[in-house]
């Protein structure tokens, strides 16, 4: 179905609806990193309550950079049984000390180079 066809009311509530949009995003602009990784989030959980079988990317929406391991223990918080959130939490765990052990070796080999 095209606009065109569309009854007059409907194609009304659209305009209204999208200029709301344009104007929320104009207004997501103004706010600071934290806050629009939180709002992002709320808007990424509103479509997925909508749309859920329509794809969301979340790479697209402007959320500030977080790290995986606090991404997966925030994700542990929010898990719906025990046992996912203990798979997540042995995930963070386990990255966390390979980044480590890679820091550790980065810095060896940095040390044996400047010898």
């Amino acid at each position: 179905m095209n606009e065109s066809s569309r009854p007059f009311v409907e194609r009304l509530e659209l305009r209204i609806t999208m200029r709301r949009v344009a104007e929320f995003f104009k207004a997501l602009s103004n706010l600071d990193e934290p806050d629009k990784g939180i709002l992002c989030q709320e808007i990424s959980k509103h479509l997925r309550e909508y749309m859920p079988d329509a794809p969301v990317n979340l790479a697209a929406l402007t959320v500030p950079p977080q790290s995986f391991v606090d991404r997966c223990r925030e994700l542990a918080t929010l898990a719906p049984n025990d046992r996912i959130q203990s798979i997540l939490l042995k995930i963070a765990d386990v990255y966390e000390v390979e980044v480590a052990v890679k820091a550790s070796d980065n810095t060896a080999i940095s040390s044996s180079d400047a010898a």
